[in-house]
């Protein structure tokens, strides 16, 4: 994950990060500290009914590469309009 991008802030302590690792482009849940930093969310994966995973993971969501991540934010936005993107 990119270290040096800056969060977007959304409303109150809550915002998200824009990553791109080995290609693919994905949101990433973020929260303010008190200190005002944000930083990612983490959190374990459910794998059965009743397990988790062992290990934390970035709460996020994969948008694919750059042309289908503008896509499919292109596609979110017009839900948003009745303009189109």
């Amino acid at each position: 994950m990119t270290s040096d991008v800056e969060a977007i802030r959304t409303i109150g302590k809550h915002g998200f990060f824009l990553d791109e690792y080995k290609g693919e482009y994905s949101l990433t849940a973020a929260y303010e500290a008190t200190n005002g930093t944000f930083y990612r969310k983490w959190a374990k994966e459910k794998v059965g009914k009743d397990k988790y995973s062992d290990k934390d993971r970035p709460v996020k969501v994969i948008l694919g590469d750059k042309k289908t991540a503008a896509a499919v934010l292109q596609k979110v936005l017009s839900e948003f309009s009745d303009a189109p993107f």
